[in-house]
C-alpha cells in the first residue's frame, strides 16, 4: 500500500471480505459455541482476535474511501495490510 494504489487495495480488501466474512461467521456461530464446551473461556480470546481483525479491516476500509492518501494514511494502510496478511492465506 506504500505505493498508494487505492484501486488495488480496495480489490484486495474486498477479496478478504469475501473469504474471511463467511469463515468468521461459521466460526462464531457454529464452531466456537461447540468449542466452548471443551475450551471454556479460551474461546473468548478467539473472539477477541476476530474483533481485532474486523476493526483493522474497517479502519482500512475507511481510509480507502478516499480518492488519495497522505503519506501517513498510506503508512496506516500498509500496517493494516500487514496485520491482515494472514487472512490472505486462507
Amino acid at each position: 500500500m506504500q505505493s498508494k494504489d487505492i484501486a488495488t487495495a480496495r480489490k484486495i480488501l474486498g477479496k478478504i471480505n469475501v473469504v474471511v466474512g463467511p469463515h468468521f461467521r461459521y466460526e462464531e456461530e457454529t464452531l466456537y459455541p461447540a468449542l466452548r464446551v471443551l475450551l471454556g473461556e479460551y474461546v473468548d480470546q478467539l473472539l477477541k482476535e476476530h474483533d481485532g481483525v474486523i476493526a483493522t479491516a474497517r479502519s482500512c476500509a475507511d481510509l480507502l474511501k478516499k480518492d488519495s492518501l497522505t503519506d501517513g494514511e498510506a503508512k496506516q494502510a500498509a500496517t493494516a495490510k500487514d496485520a491482515l496478511n494472514p487472512c490472505l492465506k486462507l
